[in-house]
């Protein structure tokens, strides 16, 4: 058997933590064979394996983030070639909608041939239109060019590493939910494979507190909504972030009932028999 782990910011580039975990799991079922899908942030940051690579770990795939900015920033006239349904999921994503249609969402925004690369999607009249109506009827208080950019910025590593090829493999296991756990349902979506997920903290409130410790977002755009305790004002830029990575969080558990899904979004544990959270060590250490 074959199976890809999807890893964020981990394993093998950071020592410690989630990356220790998987180097051992690896490590105790050695019948099997794996692929590691790793998801970095930039080729200089972090350029050197932390890990001596097991014998079963036959390949190491590393996505990054940042490499959109080696994308042509040429402007093109192109508008996306998309069904209806395809314009929906988009706008239902963008618009943090519960009733999402993962599948038509990650099938659409992962065709180059429909919408363009990342800095091509970003320039069409589908996008700016429908940022324009969420600006008119959630933030209209603040200022665009905050807003605009704030959006952008949310939008880029999400569309260009959901138009990465994914490796295919026989079962996936993505080790947090977040960027990983969305390329896991994409995996999922297009392999008809079996996807697990084991959380191994909060990935949201992780995110969320990241945010909230910024700099570069303007105290005055605090929050917006509800996540865990914190109560947010309406409209905010800062806001708009944390709902987001909290709204891709819970990609995952869309596979499962709306009622599992709606519990993910503040309580990512035991769901069903395919999402586990792990905190203990995998074994007797």
């Amino acid at each position: 058997m074959k199976i890809c782990i999807i890893a964020e910011g981990s394993y093998p580039y950071i020592s410690g933590g989630v990356s220790t975990w998987i180097h051992r799991l690896v490590q105790e079922i050695p019948e099997h064979d794996f692929e590691i899908l790793s998801l970095m942030p930039d080729p200089e940051t972090y350029p050197n394996y932390k890990y001596d690579l097991p014998p079963m770990i036959k390949k190491v795939t590393t996505n990054y983030l940042n490499t959109y900015l080696n994308a042509s920033h040429k402007k093109l006239i192109f508008e996306p070639r998309l069904s209806k349904a395809g314009k929906a999921s988009i706008n239902d994503f963008i618009f943090f909608n519960d009733d999402i249609d993962w599948d038509i969402f990650t099938h659409s925004i992962s065709d180059k041939k429909k919408i363009g690369n990342t800095l091509n999607f970003l320039q069409t009249k589908l996008f700016w239109e429908l940022i324009r109506r969420k600006y008119l009827e959630e933030y209209s208080t603040h200022e665009f060019n905050a807003f605009f950019w704030t959006i952008r910025s949310m939008l880029l590593p999400v569309v260009h590493l959901m138009q990465y090829p994914i490796p295919e493999a026989d079962l996936y296991h993505c080790v947090s939910t977040g960027y990983a756990g969305l390329i896991g349902v994409m995996a999922k979506a297009k392999y008809n494979k079996p996807l697990i997920l084991t959380e191994h903290g909060i990935y949201a409130r992780e995110r969320e507190e990241d945010i909230l410790k910024s700099r570069w977002l303007m105290q005055t755009y605090k929050n917006y909504g509800q996540i865990f305790s914190i109560s947010y004002p309406q409209g905010s830029i800062r806001g708009l972030m944390i709902l987001s990575l909290s709204f891709i969080e819970t990609t995952k558990y869309s596979l499962n009932s709306a009622l599992q899904k709606n519990v993910a979004r503040s309580f990512p544990m035991v769901l069903n028999p395919l999402i586990i959270r792990f905190n203990p060590p995998l074994m007797g250490a």
